[in-house]
């Protein structure tokens, strides 16, 4: 089986997490943690960054909730499921969608 990376579309990440639903948690550091309702919600977690925050370039993502109303967050950041167990006490930390390739040659 081959796998081509090279020609594949390019992926917009700004995209990719407005299209989810998300849980919405205040951290201990008062900080607005979303993670994505979904198989494996430790791929799409984002934390705000407060008062001029320049994450995703400082751009102003809109997050849909469960119940359906929508966060919108200044310059958030993609962070992990070690940092949401640290500041939220949810631990998500075994819930990664993960993809293996094993090689047998290259050419």
């Amino acid at each position: 089986m081959d796998y081509i990376i090279e020609g594949q579309p390019m992926r917009c990440s700004s995209y990719e997490a407005e299209q989810r639903r998300y849980k919405k948690i205040i951290g201990k550091d008062g900080h607005i943690y979303l993670y994505a309702i979904q198989d494996n919600p430790a791929d799409n977690i984002y934390v705000s960054g407060g008062k001029n925050s320049d994450g995703f370039g400082g751009r102003t993502l809109s997050f849909t909730l469960e119940d359906g109303t929508v966060e919108e967050l200044r310059g958030p950041w993609h962070t992990n499921s070690d940092d949401l167990f640290v500041h939220t006490g949810i631990d998500l930390r075994a819930k990664y969608l993960t993809f293996v390739v094993i090689g047998k040659g290259r050419k």
